[in-house]
């Protein structure tokens, strides 16, 4: 292989791993079902003159996994591309892409008029970059600023002075950068980022596991790397990844510092976008350790849900229910949700409402109805995907990660919204940003359904060791802020006796049991709706 210039700057610093994701991209974006269009990704890798990377562009399966990661390039890709998308929708009018690499969207993405895009990577990367832009004619369709910096530097007075203005809503992402930096200058980033953010940006990074055994996966990835590295003298993932460094609880750190975080892993994200995972137990576990974190931050202090941990809740690990399923998983809708249907109160596109593992948004999508389920827990979330592509019913029903009181990207497209029995899960401070988030998701004349617990029923040592109830009064005036009430009605929540914490195992035995075995906790049914 020859190279010069740009060429062998491109080749011999770690813009190489960025020339294999392109390669792979690449390959995605050819794919008959492709997640992704990336025309600049082929462009990047014959620009450079990199052999072997050419090589997987123009024999895509002469290896057994590199389908496999070409299915993670595009479904990674589409992943930022979606978060992108979100954070416009949600009002952010700057983006700021760290580590750019040979990223193409300020070329490829259809951004708003009123947006400014900044790149910050080296200054080869930038000469690379361009140098096929100019050679293709290539245009951007945004107000794009290449930031020429080292980002464990000052590279914020360069932003600055690029014209970054911190007191506009941003959405960041640090797509593949974090595990190659030493911890101190990890720490020092998401400091960083934290200071330059409004409140309602939004972050996406791309990180390991806090548990991460970096020498197994870097055994595991060793194929892997070797078809980026080819036979070059660059440097290996090894020399690239601070090793005896402790890798940052993205996580853990956003949440501590007034943001709204959750990570979902590159198995689970595959599984979200409908990707087969086709390899070995071991790739697939390597795949666990890589995360992708996601963070809105607060005005202030984001509410708490409570002192639950709901993915250790859904994924059995949780001291509240152990290796049980927490008890509310009863694997169908509450009964008094099916008697809406039967009734035929439930029109149109239906919004399970903090789903859980979807019991309820499956079986409305088995009635036919258009469905989408929204839940905090990716974990959940993965299990009801999972569930509806094994009866084969995704066609009717989808299912999404999020926090529902700061929902983005629905507005006004549901007819009928459930809540099965998750309103006394949110904090009092939190159910009305709730309640607003599901009107703006909602369409003129939609029906709001929430099945939930009165205080009326419970005494105050009940209802304060298992969750916060409302009196019948304080239900229809909070949910009447942003709703118009038409009914409360006296009704009832069925839940399995396996999974209920311990502690409050003697509180249930005073309440019936049904031919199902099934406890009934007295319960009301509130109906409300939007004017059509």
């Amino acid at each position: 292989m020859t190279t010069n210039g740009a060429q062998a700057d491109i080749a011999n610093t770690v813009g190489l791993t960025a020339l294999g994701s392109a390669a792979f991209r690449a390959v995605e974006s050819k794919a008959p079902d492709a997640l992704i269009t990336d025309e600049f990704a082929e462009r990047f890798v014959y620009a450079s003159g990199v052999e072997h990377l050419i090589a997987i562009i123009e024999n895509p399966t002469a290896k057994a996994h590199w389908p496999a990661f070409s299915s993670m390039a595009g479904v990674r890709t589409k992943s930022y591309d979606d978060f992108f998308l979100n954070a416009i929708a949600a009002g952010a009018r700057q983006a700021v892409i760290l580590a750019s690499g040979l990223d193409a969207r300020p070329y490829r993405l259809d951004w708003p008029a009123d947006m400014t895009v900044y790149e910050i990577d080296l200054t080869e990367v930038f000469a690379f970059k361009k140098k096929v832009y100019e050679d293709t004619g290539a245009v951007p369709k945004v107000q794009w600023s290449d930031v020429a910096t080292d980002l464990t530097g000052d590279w914020a007075t360069d932003l600055i002075a690029a014209g970054f203005d911190p007191t506009i809503a941003t959405a960041w992402s640090a797509e593949g950068l974090v595990p190659y930096l030493p911890t101190d200058a990890q720490n020092r980033l998401f400091e960083k980022i934290d200071e330059l953010s409004a409140a309602g940006s939004h972050f996406a990074v791309g990180v390991t596991s806090p548990t991460i055994d970096m020498q197994k996966f870097l055994a595991a990835s060793q194929e892997h790397t070797k078809d980026i590295t080819g036979e070059s003298d660059g440097p290996s993932m090894a020399e690239m990844i601070f090793l005896e460094n402790e890798q940052i609880d993205a996580v853990g750190w956003l949440n501590a510092h007034g943001w709204n975080a959750s990570a979902i892993d590159a198995a689970d994200l595959m599984n979200k976008y409908g990707r087969e995972l086709a390899m070995s137990e071991q790739d697939v576990q390597s795949f666990r350790d890589l995360l992708c974190v996601t963070a809105i931050k607060s005005p202030g202090t984001p509410p708490s849900m409570g002192t639950l941990d709901w993915e250790a809740v859904y994924r059995g690990d949780s001291p509240i229910n152990g290796d049980q399923q927490p008890p509310w998983n009863i694997g169908r809708p509450q009964q008094a949700i099916i008697d809406l249907e039967t009734g035929g109160e439930i029109t149109g596109t239906v919004l399970d409402s903090a789903c859980g593992v979807g019991a309820t948004a499956l079986w409305f999508a088995r009635q036919g109805y258009r469905t989408v389920g929204i839940d905090i827990a990716t974990s959940a979330i993965a299990t009801a995907t999972a569930d509806a592509a094994a009866q084969q019913i995704s066609d009717h029903v989808r299912f999404e990660t999020a926090d529902l009181r700061t929902l983005t990207c629905h507005d006004g497209e549901f007819d009928t919204i459930i809540d099965n029995a998750s309103f006394n899960s949110f904090p009092r401070e939190g159910r009305s940003a709730y309640l607003a988030s599901l009107a703006r998701a909602a369409a003129p004349g939609a029906r709001l359904f929430i099945l939930c617990f009165s205080q009326e029923e419970f005494d105050r040592e009940f209802t304060g060791r298992m969750f916060d109830a409302l009196t019948d009064a304080e239900i229809h005036d909070t949910v009447a802020e942003h709703w118009t009430i038409d009914s409360i009605t006296e009704s009832y929540i069925e839940i399995a006796q396996q999974g209920i914490p311990p502690h409050a195992a003697s509180m249930m035995k005073s309440f019936a049991t049904g031919d199902n075995g099934l406890l009934r906790l007295p319960a009301r049914l509130l109906a409300a709706h939007l004017p059509a």
